[in-house]
């Protein structure tokens, strides 16, 4: 019987398989533990499928039996047992399995633990087993939670069902602090956080507004999330209110839940504001979130869901495309197109997948409508622009006195009129015939519009389209229109810009450069900043005239600074302090929260303290305090010296600048309010109790005369705990990555008998003001013993000229043996012919029973001792064992190695061989030894020879330089290596 590997037979799996082994080119004896579904299969090439004899048999084949199922035949499975997940509300759950076979087969139950342990089960008073289904009677998360699988036997054999999980599940409480409202702008959108509570092992959420469930299924402006929010494409005035978030418990894909009616939680009522009253048609904008994928890490086999939401004026319109590739033909599409679903997702439908939203607006001037009047030149160029908004893009005609125009799509440089790429209109050299009533029409699927201005021809110089005021945000670049319609024949014309009265030099200032848009003329504004913000004044001026044009330039984006952030006096408590400060400019947009920082003393890095929302911190109605915001920040440390600033937030999301930082203020002192952290220990000499923890940070000393107690007893003793009060001065401490470290020895209590025993420890703290809260219970174990027992039975033999395996039997990890738990084993190596010469100590770590000593002399002999250790120290040394080392490797290597064309990945080698000496061992072939150029030569390719001088290395490929050296080898080891040849394949 010959096994796929050595080790294969020692396995513990319980499965005889057959496994196909490559290097032999046969199949193999193999174990396997039964979870590798489909794993084994017989194969055969394609083009021999047609010597497969194509007959059908089964087990009646033979008999004169007519119906399979009064056949003598082994069990087959009928039902076999799923994932269940148990909760609270589970009432006397199961799993099934059912089997068929002739006899009837028998079930049988058995449960892996996460230890691996296997146990078959029976009906007890926690179980009940009746015709193959297992029934929890009494349900206990410790004691049921594993994988369980059934095994259906009959006289002519045992079959194994697919394993069962039985995990549990719970759902908590929601916090019981509300969340702060949420003041959202109309026709805006916006999102809820639910917070959920914590949860194993999946939720679906629900969201409802007062005693009203939402369903995004019906409303496509508002979506409910697999992450639990929900978002609002654009809010309406309707949407105001208290809004509740509810979880409910669910299993994973695959699972079930073992109750008919989960556990659900609804979250404390968010109250969501909405603010003004000024609707507005603006672009789709894809959410940050999106798109999302679940679950986050897809695994084949699973369904996957993407999710896309946009903020914008609906309905919008949302499509999926997949780069380089059209979508998997299983796909499907739900909630309005916004959820992408891919079931049994397989490594074919990988790719970047992308989410497109388009909105539907018709056709609308009310922003931009063409100028009542419109001023030209006679001789001069004028552009008429047309920008409506639509979604999506419209169709632009342009009428004269109310008949289409016949227009050709020019550049801009052809002579009369023309229709830009843009949709404007312009008209090169100006005539009195011109002028009119110009109407453009824009026309789309959703609608049609069209706006008028009348053009008047004149002989001076005029400014045809003259700047409007304009908004921007911060650091986006700004343009003012300015062009002028004059009799280009006659003049020369320039554009000057004055700022606030003053004249700009566009020579020196970076922010100002002239230039065009949309084939206009005017004036880009880069990385506008507040102070851009004024009256902007254009001038179009000839040698002989000219005119000018004034429109005002808003600066929007984040909030200005706030002014002066203080303490309201008497305000300071320990833990508490009432702040005040003054609103800062808004710029542009409502100020939706305030952001808190502070640092100490002792911690100068500013960290966020809390999140204000506006309405929280507005003043009671005084006209004198309508410009100061108010909050009391909690979860101060005592003793602390504080310095705060402040920030705001408006809806352009952007942190706005940082108040000057406030005075220092310092609370009052108080009890410590944290316990000590990492508490442990352990080690130290037999009979004491060491116990470790980080002392409290300076900061959360909360006042004078810190000090610890210390309590700790035997676990498992129904006793009081011991207990020592220590002052922080009288600790060893020691500093560490972590923190600072203390450390105490108790020996009193302990004593030589209770070495490595587990006790209870933990640590409180204590100041001037009081007892502070203690630590959690940790299990420390006492400081081990000496290792009695030490190992036997030690052997070994030779690896090479260098280097001994020795084996021995392991001591049994047993307190009583070891005193402790094995830390690992040391080989002791004592030269034969000199006994007081140590030659090598090596240390294994780990339970074993053999290890590897190298370093040694060829052709030597040495006594061997194996010694036991743990934390304490050596155990006594083995019985000795006599030991020795084989003779040299090659001393010589090979010389006149030369390299030959061979195939079309291969090379020729040959070379002179090397003879042994009396104090070699025997040749047994060579090595040649080959690597990439620029690799270490511990990543080189052997080829192995027998005793020959000749040789072909395959897998040599082109375009690369390789190194070759050749060694012999014996028992000895591998010899000298000849000197470095480099090859690579020829054309």
């Amino acid at each position: 019987m010959y096994w796929y590997t050595p080790a294969i037979q020692s396995s513990i799996a319980m499965h005889i398989i057959y496994r196909y082994t490559s290097n032999r080119n046969e199949y193999l004896w193999g174990k396997a533990d039964g979870n590798e579904n489909a794993a084994f299969i017989c194969e055969i090439q394609r083009a021999e499928t047609a010597r497969i004899v194509q007959e059908s048999r089964d087990f009646s084949y033979g008999t004169n039996i007519s119906d399979p199922s009064l056949s003598p035949h082994g069990p087959r499975f009928m039902v076999q047992p799923h994932n269940v997940v148990l909760t609270s509300r589970s009432y006397l759950p199961s799993i099934e399995c059912t089997a068929e076979g002739n006899p009837q087969p028998t079930i049988q139950w058995h449960r892996t633990r996460e230890s691996g342990l296997e146990e078959v089960l029976a009906s007890s008073e926690f179980y009940t087993l009746s015709n193959g289904r297992l029934t929890f009677d009494i349900v206990n998360e410790t004691r049921d939670a594993g994988e369980y699988f059934c095994v259906a036997s009959n006289r002519y054999g045992s079959i194994r069902s697919e394993p069962a999980r039985i995990t549990f599940g719970r759902l908590e409480q929601f916090s019981n602090v509300p969340q702060d409202p949420t003041d959202a702008d109309i026709f805006q959108g916006t999102y809820l956080n639910c917070y959920p509570p914590t949860f194993k092992p999946a939720i679906n959420y629900q969201w409802r507004r007062g005693n009203t469930f939402l369903q995004p299924t019906l409303n496509s402006y508002f979506f409910i999330s697999e992450n639990g929010n929900l978002y609002f494409s654009e809010v309406q005035n309707s949407d105001g209110g208290d809004y509740y978030c509810l979880v409910t418990l669910s299993a994973l894909p695959g699972d079930e839940l073992a109750t008919s009616q989960p556990p659900t939680m609804t979250s404390m009522n968010i109250q969501m504001n909405v603010m003004g009253n000024t609707a507005s048609d603006f672009p789709p904008m894809i959410h940050n979130d999106f798109p999302q994928v679940f679950p986050k890490g897809p695994v084949r086999g699973q369904t996957i869901t993407m999710e896309c939401l946009a903020y914008g004026r609906i309905p919008l319109t949302y499509s999926w495309t997949r780069k380089s590739k059209s979508l998997p033909s299983k796909y499907s599409l739900r909630d309005f197109n916004r959820v992408l679903v891919i079931p049994n997702v397989q490594y074919e439908d990988e790719g970047v997948y992308s989410c497109h939203v388009t909105g539907t607006i018709p056709p609308s001037f009310a922003k931009n409508p063409l100028p009542s009047t419109i001023l030209a030149a006679r001789n001069g160029n004028l552009t008429i622009p047309c920008a409506p908004e639509a979604a999506p893009t419209p169709v632009i005609k342009w009428l004269k006195n109310g008949a289409e125009m016949s227009l050709n799509l020019g550049d801009g440089s052809q002579n009369g009129p023309q229709l830009l790429n843009n949709g404007f209109l312009k008209i090169v050299n100006v005539n009195i015939g011109d002028r009119g009533l110009y109407t453009c029409v824009a026309e789309n699927k959703n609608g049609r519009a069209q706006s008028t201005g009348n053009v008047t021809v004149a002989g001076s110089i005029q400014i045809s389209r003259p700047p409007s005021n304009t908004f921007t945000v911060k650091n986006q670049t700004a343009f003012m229109y300015c062009e002028a319609s004059y009799d280009y024949k006659q003049y020369d014309l320039v554009y000057l810009w004055r700022f606030n009265g003053r004249m700009i030099d566009l020579d020196k200032n970076p922010h100002y450069i002239r230039g065009q848009k949309d084939y206009v003329s005017g004036l880009y504004i880069y990385y506008p900043d507040f102070t851009h913000d004024g009256e902007y004044e254009c001038i179009a001026k000839t040698t002989v005239t000219q005119t000018t044009a004034r429109a005002s330039l808003t600066v929007r984006g984040p909030p200005g600074e706030p002014a002066k952030i203080y303490a309201v006096k008497g305000s300071i408590t320990s833990r508490t302090i009432r702040l005040k400060w003054t609103v800062p400019p808004e710029h542009g947009s409502r100020i939706r929260y305030y952001v808190i920082e502070a640092h100490t003393r002792l911690n100068k890095t500013w960290r966020t303290l809390s999140f204000v929302n506006e309405s929280t911190a507005l003043l009671p109605a005084d006209p004198k305090q309508a410009d100061r915001r108010e909050y009391q920040l909690k979860g101060l440390i005592p003793y602390n010296d504080y310095t705060f600033r402040v920030y705001a937030v408006n809806g352009y999301n952007i942190p706005g600048d940082y108040s000057q930082p406030s005075e220092s203020y310092r609370t009052p002192g108080d009890k410590p309010i944290q316990p000590p952290t990492s508490v442990g220990g352990g080690g130290g000499s037999e009979g004491v109790l060491t116990m470790q923890w980080l002392t409290l940070p300076q900061q959360y000393k909360c006042g004078p005369g810190l000090g610890y107690y210390i309590y700790w007893r035997r676990k498992g003793k129904a006793e009081e705990f011991y207990k020592r009060k220590i002052p922080e001065n009288n600790l060893q401490k020691q500093n560490t990555s972590q923190g600072i470290q203390a450390q105490l020895t108790e020996w009193d209590s302990i004593g030589l008998r209770n070495f490595y025993l587990p006790y209870e420890v933990k640590v409180g703290v204590y100041n001037d003001y009081g007892d502070g809260p203690n630590s959690t219970v940790s299990i420390v174990y006492s400081a081990e013993g000496i290792p009695l027992a030490r190992p036997t039975n030690v052997n070994g033999w030779e690896i090479n000229s260098t280097a001994l395996w020795v084996t021995w039997d392991p001591v049994n990890n047993t307190r009583a043996a070891i005193k402790g738990v094995v830390q690992g084993y040391e080989i002791n190596v004592e030269d034969f012919n000199d006994q007081t010469r140590k030659e090598t100590t090596s240390y294994h770590y780990g339970q074993m029973n053999a290890n590897m000593v190298i370093g040694l002399e060829p052709n030597s002999d040495y006594w061997v001792t194996v010694q036991v250790f743990n934390t304490a120290g050596q155990s006594n040394p083995s019985e000795r064992q006599r030991l020795s080392t084989c003779l040299n490797a090659p001393l010589l290597y090979p010389e006149f190695v030369n390299i030959y064309s061979h195939g079309s990945n291969s090379v020729y080698v040959e070379w002179r061989g090397v003879s042994t000496g009396l104090f070699e061992e025997t040749l047994r072939g060579y090595k040649l030894r080959w690597w990439l150029i620029g690799d270490d030569i511990r990543k080189a390719n052997d080829t192995v020879v027998g005793k020959v001088t000749n040789g072909v290395i395959y897998g040599i490929q082109k375009n690369n330089v390789y190194q070759l050296r050749v060694c012999g080898y014996s028992k000895g080891g591998d010899g000298k290596l000849s000197p470095t040849k480099y090859f690579t394949l020829g054309k």
